[in-house]
């Protein structure tokens, strides 16, 4: 079950908001008062994402990594940019964590040329695959790498995960090199992909309007 979401929030923290359907949705900045949050939907995507493709222990040491409040709070004191989304389903009051999405700098083994900045990650419960909540996503991480006068974006994918490949790549991202992604013990076939910024935001916005 999606964690609940906090029951009081900066309303100057949402950046966009809207309706999926019948499902209301906020995007919004987070921070230190969000860590606990965090960790918790982090784990939970990450289980519903990965299950499949790891033993339970590599896939304990990669959370681990990732997703301990310590983890998180770590990433925000070198410079991350995290984002929640949160939904409101029908006839319902409280709001639910559905979504997140982290920006970096660069730490890629490859990178393009110019001022670049890192999608580290992006992950949306699967109820809402389809639903445009990952273009609307995007849509702020893009708007949030221009405001900094970057030009590019690049991000990291492992290989077999097509749906996300797919959608990097309908957001103008192209491949521009590959490394192996270490999880536990397994060591995944990861794809570095690269795009420009205005290109990715112009995109973004077509497909919400298709």
């Amino acid at each position: 079950m999606l964690p609940v979401a906090p029951q009081t929030i900066d309303l100057a923290s949402i950046e966009r908001q809207g309706k999926l359907g019948d499902t209301r949705f906020r995007i919004r900045r987070a921070g230190s008062l969000d860590l606990i949050g965090l960790s918790q939907l982090g784990r939970f995507l990450g289980l519903q994402t990965w299950s499949y493709l790891y033993d339970p222990e590599d896939l304990e040491v990669f959370l681990n990594q990732c997703y301990t409040a310590q983890a998180i709070a770590s990433d925000l004191d070198r410079g991350a940019q995290c984002w929640v989304a949160e939904v409101q389903l029908p006839r319902q009051t409280l709001w639910h964590l559905a979504a997140h999405m982290k920006a970096m700098p660069p730490s890629l083994p490859k990178v393009p040329p110019g001022k670049s900045i890192e999608l580290k990650q992006l992950y949306v419960d699967r109820s809402l695959h389809g639903s445009g909540l990952a273009h609307h996503m995007m849509q702020q991480f893009f708007l949030a790498a221009i405001q900094q006068q970057a030009t590019q974006w690049v991000v990291s994918c492992y290989s077999g995960n097509h749906r996300a490949m797919a959608f990097y790549q309908q957001l103008g991202a192209k491949e521009i090199g590959q490394y192996g992604f270490v999880v536990g013990r397994q060591v995944d076939d990861e794809r570095i992909l690269a795009g420009d910024l205005q290109e990715g935001l112009r995109l973004a916005g077509q497909s919400l309007t298709a």
